[in-house]
């Protein structure tokens, strides 16, 4: 269900004292099984298309892989494996039943996953499948975007989310932090979220995180995951 990254994205310097990110991610098939983290790439943008927003997310994964690999490891020891790009399907919502089958078979491998895209709507297909493996309780959304990406739509997009994931019981209202948020977004989350408890859940705007936003988000994590302990 994916296809492999293009060999021309690993950057390569050929320096033994210089080593880049892309001699030593691997790709190779025989490569996975000692993996510790999962690269997937979703390179769609229909979500961002049926939201009314600008098109081009499609080229994320590549773009981001050609800087990425580009990057000195500094001395990371974690053994990561880019498993390539999800196939793409006929329609938005095959894309993300794709998505979320090959998340689940990393997260049964005991492996983590990092997913890039792409529009925010994979989201959905990230957050189904670690409640699917792990357990509605077992895990935490983290947003940090300026919109909360709950929206009410007749069709899934990528400002529709955490919605699909709150609705379907995927994902706990407490247990879902929303940071950087703009103040006017704020509000119509709070009368139209269909899941009352979703009233205390965690928000952080914008003027919020100050002028220390690393401190602030650190200390926003930590009493949500300190809730997730007691709970």
């Amino acid at each position: 269900m994916t296809a492999r990254p293009a060999a021309e994205v690993f950057y390569r310097r050929h320096d033994p004292n210089d080593p880049r990110l892309g001699e030593i991610v691997r790709s190779d098939p025989e490569s996975y099984a000692s993996a510790d983290l999962v690269i997937v790439g979703c390179p769609q943008d229909e979500g961002v298309r049926r939201n009314g927003g600008r098109v081009g997310a499609a080229d994320g994964p590549r773009s981001i892989r050609e800087q990425f690999y580009k990057l000195t490891p500094f001395n990371f020891k974690k053994r990561v494996f880019d498993l390539g790009d999800v196939e793409m399907a006929g329609t938005l919502e095959e894309t993300h039943d794709n998505l979320t089958e090959v998340i689940k078979q990393i997260l049964r491998d005991n492996k983590r996953a990092i997913v890039i895209g792409g529009g925010n709507d994979i989201s959905y297909a990230d957050g189904r499948a670690m409640a699917e493996i792990f357990g509605v309780g077992a895990w935490i959304g983290v947003n940090v975007d300026s919109h909360l990406d709950v929206r009410l739509a007749a069709q899934r997009n990528s400002g529709t989310p955490y919605r699909q994931l709150l609705d379907e019981g995927h994902l706990r209202p407490d247990y879902f932090l929303r940071s950087a948020i703009k103040r006017i977004s704020a509000r119509p989350f709070t009368t139209s979220i269909s899941a009352p408890s979703a009233l205390t859940a965690s928000v952080l705007s914008c003027s919020a995180l100050g002028r220390r936003p690393m401190s602030n988000l650190r200390r926003a994590f930590a009493i949500s995951s300190s809730a997730t302990a007691h709970q």
